[in-house]
């Protein structure tokens, strides 16, 4: 079996599986090769299906389906890239310690080698006392509203909120599904 494996390599394979193997972990190998793939320069050298025993993957359509035998199918759409928005309301004065709450959210994120955060600072709002916060001259407010936002995989926001839980005292947490089109930084190409 090592030889099989190291000949898959040698001509060429990107990745290797071993019978029996789950449908899940299937599923999100092909994700993951989806992920590091590029599409073709020519569209006519596109490879449109893959065939795998049971599995059929439809890659213009990105549709995995798995045949049931006598009994139907299974299909998983896949995104390009599917990942998660974390949303922290909070107030500009709440504090961790003797620090900004935002500060110590946006460091933990970057700590743990979360994608990015961003801290925007609202004109105004309210919460749930109805108090008006707002960045009017005439109508001072010494707390305005802050969102955190970051953008990262399911496990990886999900690991950080028992930390964010605890950290936040008075404010809104919210999780949202997102499809990421593109993520670049100026070392990519």
């Amino acid at each position: 079996m090592k030889d099989d494996v190291l000949q898959g390599f040698k001509i060429g394979a990107d990745d290797y599986i071993t019978k029996p193997f789950n449908s899940e972990e299937l599923l999100y190998r092909i994700q993951a090769v989806l992920k590091r793939s590029k599409p073709l320069a020519d569209p006519k050298d596109d490879i449109r299906e893959f065939f795998i025993s049971r599995y059929h993957f439809n890659y213009p359509l990105r549709v995995l389906t798995y045949n049931l035998g006598g009994e139907g199918e299974e299909k998983w759409k896949l995104s390009p890239k599917e990942a998660q928005l974390l949303r922290i309301f909070i107030g500009e004065s709440d504090r961790a310690g003797h620090r900004p709450l935002y500060e110590v959210i946006v460091e933990e994120a970057r700590k743990r080698g979360m994608a990015g955060a961003t801290v925007l600072r609202g004109i105004m709002g309210f919460g749930k006392n109805s108090r008006i916060h707002t960045a009017k001259i005439l109508r001072l407010s010494e707390d305005l509203p802050l969102v955190i936002e970051i953008v990262d995989a399911e496990e990886r926001i999900n690991a950080f909120l028992p930390d964010l839980d605890a950290m936040i005292h008075d404010g809104l947490i919210t999780i949202e599904k997102v499809r990421v089109i593109a993520y670049r930084h100026e070392g990519d190409p």
